[in-house]
């Protein structure tokens, strides 16, 4: 891009059509009176010629013209239609002094003959456009510029040339201008373009990819002009100068002093020395309400709030030139004390299942630290805890929350542990006469509030839903196996089954659908007694004894046996069963039945 301005007429254009309609009304002023006949033939041969012309240089206009030897010629001159006084020959030297030199020159040639012709004839030669030119000069030069290591830099010169041709264009050439320890002056050395820097040969010089050798030495531009010869430009230089802002208080809290430097590479150039300019953002920063060092290279902020926080950057401005380095943004946070927005609740939690509890604070950089009591609990860092529990984990817990501003606790929040369903008594099984009352009692293990339904062979009783099941009068329809389901916050636990059967006394077998069980023998007993059974079928078989309360003293057969006849036999003194009645009652499938055995010393 060529960095000029032309300001000209162009030769034979307006000027010359307006001076050349003159010359036709001037010349049929002179000859409009003269005879049509017997005039001399006047005929311009060369014109006067248009030209662009320095000021404060010379220059020639001639005018040829053909005319009968006898004639006597005479020149006259004119510039944009006025004559000119005392040019009157056909070669005119003007001498550009001002700029009002400038114009459209026609001669007038005059031939007056009286002797082979009557009369005068005046013919105007073609008008010729003088355009005075002003000296080129310079009128943007180039200036200093700032660039990072690898970045790209332009030196931009701007020439004017007014009254040159249009299609005119100056010459550029960038130098290098550097100091000579020897002879102790400045060496200017043409700069050629290599692919790195290009444009030497124009008004804009490009430094692409710049390392430190382009920031050493001066840049000056050469220009050759229409008017006068090489003329050089105010040097400029290319820096890379680096600024950097750091936060000297990067944990800062609400209410501390903000603390931020800028430091830069290069403290002074030529144009002046390093000044320091702060903003927050794209608003300039000035001293007071806190604020100090705004044009200084450390600012400091007194008691900052949240409306502290933000992107804040150093502008370095060298001397009284546009030469300014912004530095690299940095962004301010400020801290606060945290504020636990939602405390952790007291909840209730079934053993061996997953508890959760949790806590939302806010603030900036928080940190967390569960606590159960005073007990500071391992690992558990995060907002929310998170633990399968046992027993053991009831208590109360809480969470310290904590950052660079402050420290704050939770609300004590308890944990209720709800043990899964257990049993810790066992329903009995009983043998009963036809009218007598019947007892089933289960106990529950721990504090939990428990649902109880009691079943007889695997059907729930209507009404049977206390942890001891009473029939007042018990039939042989109450005969059967009874089991209670016991159900809490946490699960279904499932009693073993307890078998209630009609007692037969010590003399009758019990026979029921293929199904034998014979009395003891011998019965009373001082010591051993065997009881025999007959199964149809291949049957697991249960065989107990217990006493009258339904007390469970010893398990005397549990297997699978065929089917046919088979013995139990017991030692009472081997179980440890004192004198007194017992029961003895066999379950085989759906049969059911008790016999009484009397121990006698």
């Amino acid at each position: 891009m060529n960095m000029i301005r032309n300001t000209h007429s162009t030769p034979g254009g307006a000027m010359l059509r307006t001076s050349t309609a003159f010359v036709a009304l001037l010349a049929a002023l002179i000859i409009g009176g003269a005879s049509a006949i017997a005039q001399p033939v006047v005929s311009i041969v060369s014109n006067p010629a248009s030209a662009y012309v320095c000021f404060g240089a010379s220059h020639n206009l001639i005018c040829i013209a053909n005319t009968p030897a006898s004639s006597r010629t005479t020149y006259q001159w004119y510039r944009d239609g006025v004559m000119l006084n005392g040019r009157t020959g056909n070669f005119m030297t003007l001498n550009i002094s001002d700029y009002s030199s400038g114009g459209v020159y026609t001669c007038a040639v005059t031939a007056e003959d009286t002797v082979a012709f009557t009369g005068t004839t005046t013919v105007f030669s073609e008008g010729a456009s003088v355009m005075v030119v002003r000296e080129t000069q310079i009128t943007s030069h180039p200036t200093s510029v700032s660039t990072t290591k690898g970045g790209t830099a332009h030196l931009m010169v701007s020439v004017e040339a007014i009254g040159a041709p249009q299609n005119f264009v100056p010459s550029y050439q960038w130098m290098k201008r550097t100091w000579n320890t020897t002879t102790l002056t400045y060496n200017d050395t043409p700069i050629n373009d290599n692919g790195r820097v290009y444009g030497s040969q124009s008004s804009i010089l490009t430094i692409t990819n710049a390392n430190d050798s382009d920031t050493t030495g001066l840049y000056v531009c050469e220009v050759t002009g229409f008017c006068k010869g090489a003329i050089k430009s105010r040097v400029a230089r290319v820096f890379m100068p680096a600024v950097a802002v750091s936060n000297m208080t990067p944990n800062l809290c609400q209410g501390g002093t903000l603390s931020l430097s800028c430091d830069n590479n290069v403290s002074s150039l030529p144009e002046g020395s390093a000044s320091c300019q702060w903003f927050k953002g794209s608003a300039k920063l000035a001293n007071g309400n806190g604020v100090t060092g705004a044009t200084a290279n450390v600012l400091k902020i007194a008691n900052v709030t949240a409306a502290t926080a933000g992107e804040y950057s150093c502008v370095v401005t060298y001397g009284s030139t546009n030469l300014r380095v912004a530095s690299n943004p940095i962004t301010v946070t400020v801290g606060a004390e945290p504020s636990i927005v939602r405390n952790p609740e007291t909840t209730t939690a079934c053993e061996g299942q997953v508890m959760t509890m949790s806590a939302v604070a806010t603030g900036e950089g928080l940190t967390f630290q569960w606590m159960k009591g005073s007990e500071i609990l391992k690992g558990e860092t995060g907002a929310t805890l998170s633990k399968v529990v046992t027993p053991e984990d009831a208590g109360f817990y809480s969470v310290v929350v904590s950052n660079m501003c402050g420290v704050k606790t939770s609300r004590i929040a308890e944990l209720n542990i709800e043990p899964l369903p257990a049993i810790e008594s066992q329903p009995n099984d009983v043998a009963f006469s036809e009218g007598a009352p019947i007892s089933f009692t289960v106990m529950a293990k721990g504090r939990n509030i428990y649902d109880y339904q009691w079943y007889l062979n695997g059907v729930a009783i209507d009404g049977a839903t206390k942890q001891t099941y009473t029939v007042a009068s018990a039939k042989r329809s109450d005969e059967g196996q009874y089991y209670c389901q016991l159900t809490n916050l946490c699960g279904t636990v499932k009693s073993r089954v307890a078998t209630a059967s009609v007692a037969m006394g010590v003399t009758d077998d019990v026979v029921s659908g293929g199904y034998i069980m014979s009395i003891a023998r011998p019965n009373p007993t001082t010591d051993v007694a065997t009881i025999s059974y007959t199964l149809p079928s291949v049957e697991t078989v249960r065989m107990v004894i217990s006493d009258l309360t339904g007390r469970e003293l010893a398990t005397l057969s549990n297997e699978t046996v065929n089917a046919g006849s088979h013995a139990v036999t017991f030692s009472a003194s081997e179980l440890n069963v004192t004198p007194g009645v017992y029961n003895v009652t066999l379950t085989a499938g759906t049969f059911v039945a008790t016999q009484q055995v009397v121990v006698v010393k």
